[in-house]
């Protein structure tokens, strides 16, 4: 897996999206670091494929925008509430 976006909120490292060889992902992933035995769990994937996305965290929370998903770039913009584990479209770029 690669051309992965991650950012971290409350000691949880989140991977998003990228490229697995074959396509473009919608795959979140979650690495709680605050547990003796660390273990990736796959939690609510993202509405929209896609890879070399932009990341960053504001008041608690993951936003995902742009990248591309094989075929065109994306304009989009994506929040995620990682209390709730729910993924939100936001307006466009």
């Amino acid at each position: 897996r690669r051309y992965v976006s991650a950012a971290s909120v409350a000691n949880k490292l989140y991977v998003v999206g990228g490229y697995d060889g074959q396509s473009r992902l919608s795959l979140v992933e979650k690495l709680d670091c605050t547990v003796e035995k660390l273990q990736w769990e796959t939690v609510t994937s993202m509405h929209q494929r896609r890879g070399l996305a932009g990341i960053c965290v504001y008041k608690d929370q993951l936003y995902v925008c742009g990248g591309f998903d094989g075929y065109s770039r994306h304009s989009s913009l994506e929040r995620f509430n990682p209390l709730t584990e729910q993924w939100t479209m936001l307006s466009a770029m």
